[in-house]
């Protein structure tokens, strides 16, 4: 349903049947100074023939005047399709078709045959398909249409019935399906709907009803499934909405009920399933939703709660079919800015998460099933910006890292699950980049590098726990190049390595 002002116009070809080209005949007489004329007198009338091309062999009209005054028509006038084929044909009095005219297709069949007098439209009109076949039938007088219409398909069965008072629809239209069954029926008096329009389905049954006041719709309107069974019930005030909706399933059980005022939903608004489950239980004001908008899964637990105002989401919660929250959202200004809590099964948080216009923003917070933290990381624009630290999921910190606008930077700590520095390596745009320090679980230093975009590069020592140096190598390119090992190194008093 929209609760949009609705107007229940059954389609009707009827109100723009062509009245032909014939009344542009009078008018193409009027020559100008553009048009290729050849004219000559015969019978003291003078004769003239316009053409399509400059070198005059593509006839276009051919007509006669009397007098020097060229819309002064007079005899058979005669226009032809740039192929040569004749396009249309009348006869003109004293500057006014009269008698009957006759439109043609290219391949020579009628395509409009009418009456004239006195230059106005009068008698019955015809018009036909392109490869013959009667398309529509109509009556004219006084240049208007007056009496009946009926048009027709191309298998000549019947598809509209009207009738028409000075150019106006009036009394019973009928439009037909393309087998000739009643499609619809609507009631016009002098141009506008005014009664009960039906519509109905191929087999006959009633498919909906409207009542209709001054070309608006005014009162009920029902529609019904092919059974006959009450699908929707409506009511109008002025063409718009007004009052209760309801609609139904196919087995007469309530599937929607809310009310419109002023063609806009206000108040409650409520959607069952077919076993007559409430599945959602909201509030609209000036077609929106407005307040507490609850779902419900189709065993009647609860699914989700909304909160809104004026048609902007406030706060939302997810629930699973056992009833454990889910997800908590709390909203900015619009859904693309918003705060989420996530929520494992058990109860305890799984992470906290925020974005503005889609975009990740500020603190992230992931937890693991025991509520301990797991990774704090910071966010801009999407990409991560400032500190990232991890756990063990027995609370000691397992790295500790530095990022700038996606890119890992400065120094990374990581740690074991006692607590104990591994190892403390330099990053330059995510790649270890700098110097690298390893540990043994004492605090002691194991080894001592340089690394170069990933690749280990230069020297590079290695000590035993009392920290005499057992092995030197020589990096170059990924590759040792040189490497040398010690029984009795000397003692690591500081590091090789300027800062």
């Amino acid at each position: 349903m929209t609760n949009k002002t609705i107007y229940f116009l059954v389609f009707l070809i009827l109100y723009t049947l062509p009245f032909g080209v014939f009344g542009q005949l009078s008018a193409s007489a009027q020559t100008t100074e553009n048009e290729r004329i050849n004219s000559n007198y015969k019978n003291k009338r003078k004769i003239v023939r316009t053409y399509y091309d400059m070198d005059k062999t593509i006839l276009k009209a051919e007509y006669y005047f009397i007098g020097d005054d060229s819309t002064n028509v007079d005899g058979e006038y005669k226009l032809f399709h740039v192929t040569g084929e004749l396009k249309s044909m009348a006869t003109f009095k004293e500057g006014e078709i009269q008698g009957k005219a006759i439109e043609y297709y290219p391949n020579g069949k009628e395509k409009l045959v009418g009456s004239y007098k006195e230059g106005k439209k009068d008698g019955i009109f015809k018009e036909y398909y392109f490869e013959g076949g009667l398309m529509a039938e109509y009556e004219c007088k006084n240049d208007k249409r007056n009496g009946n219409a009926v048009v027709y398909n191309e298998k000549q069965i019947i598809v509209q019935e009207a009738n028409y008072q000075n150019d106006l629809l009036n009394g019973i239209i009928k439009t037909f399906y393309s087998d000739g069954k009643l499609k619809a029926k609507t009631p016009f008096q002098l141009g506008k709907i005014e009664g009960v329009v039906e519509e109905y389905y191929q087999d006959g049954q009633l498919k909906r009803t409207i009542t209709f006041v001054n070309h608006k719709p005014n009162g009920e309107e029902k529609t019904f499934y092919q059974n006959g069974v009450l699908r929707t019930i409506t009511t109008y005030l002025d063409g718009e909405m007004n009052g209760d909706f309801k609609s139904y399933y196919d087995n007469q059980i309530l599937e929607l009920e809310t009310i419109n005022i002023h063609g806009k939903k206000n108040g409650y608004f409520r959607r069952y399933t077919k076993d007559s489950v409430l599945v959602q239980d909201a509030s609209y004001k000036n077609g929106q939703l407005n307040g507490d908008n609850i779902l419900y899964y189709d065993n009647g637990k609860l699914k989700q709660e909304i909160k809104y105002r004026s048609g902007q989401q406030l706060l939302s919660k997810i629930y699973k079919q056992n009833g454990r929250l889910f997800k908590e959202i709390d909203f900015g200004k619009t859904i693309e800015d918003r705060k989420e809590t996530h929520y494992y099964s058990n109860g305890n948080k799984e992470m906290q998460i925020e974005f503005s216009q889609e975009k990740k923003v500020g603190e992230w917070k992931y937890f693991y099933t025991n509520g301990k933290k797991k990774t704090e990381e910071k966010y801009n624009e999407n990409k991560l910006h400032g500190k990232r630290e991890t756990y063990f999921q027995n609370g000691k910190t397992h790295l500790k890292e530095n990022y700038a606008f996606g890119h890992k930077k400065g120094i990374t700590k990581e740690y074991n699950q006692k607590g104990d520095l591994v190892s403390e390596i330099e990053y330059k745009l995510s790649k270890k980049w700098g110097v690298a320090t390893y540990f043994y679980a004492n605090g002691k230093i194991s080894a001592e590098g340089h690394f170069y975009k990933n690749i280990k590069n230069g020297k590079w020592y290695y000590y035993n726990k009392d920290q005499q140096l057992t092995r030197r190598e020589i990096h170059r390119k990924g590759k040792i190049s040189s490497a040398k090992t010690y029984r009795r190194g000397k003692i690591r008093k500081k590091s090789p390595f300027k800062k």
